[in-house]
């Protein structure tokens, strides 16, 4: 094969394989099927969820906290963003806690390598996405989040206290 070609064909299947897959994991939302079908809002909230935690863009999943629940948590509890982050995935509780010291840190957080959607509950006028997170050494831990809707778009949100 003539060296120009072949330069050609390594970088063609590299590129292919960094544009293979969908966002956030390529798997993250595949669970969901059709109760995704014909939300596209819900779709892309959750897709850029799943790809800010993979690339632990923990700035950017702070922006799509309710600001009404960021503000009583963080603010009014003086909660710290890592562990703030880590509740509103429902990571930080009993049996299933991504801490490993004696407070949620971004080091903790950074142990996060995907998460994937499996379970989507729209019965207690929030949705409920559960599913689960897959850590950097191979383990799991349980993931849910709370969907509100605030000012017509979708917002992680969660219990106060």
């Amino acid at each position: 094969m003539p060296r120009a070609l072949s330069t050609t064909v390594i970088l063609l299947t590299i590129l292919a394989a960094g544009c293979s897959g969908a966002r956030g994991g390529g798997d993250a939302i595949a669970a969901l099927g059709d109760r995704l079908d014909g939300r596209t809002t819900l779709r892309t909230f959750l897709l850029d969820i799943a790809q800010e935690v993979e690339t632990h863009d923990w700035e950017a999943l702070l922006t799509r906290a309710s600001p009404p629940h960021r503000y009583a948590q963080v603010e009014g509890m003086g909660m710290g963003l890592p562990q703030y982050l880590a509740e509103l995935m429902g990571l930080h509780m009993v049996g299933n806690s991504i801490k490993q010291g004696d407070s949620v840190t971004y080091g903790d957080l950074d142990r996060l390598a995907k998460i994937r959607f499996t379970e989507l509950d729209e019965d207690l006028g929030v949705l409920i996405i559960r599913g689960e997170a897959i850590l950097t050494d191979g383990s799991f831990l349980k993931i849910e989040l709370w969907v509100a809707t605030l000012g017509g778009e979708h917002v992680l949100t969660g219990a106060v206290g």
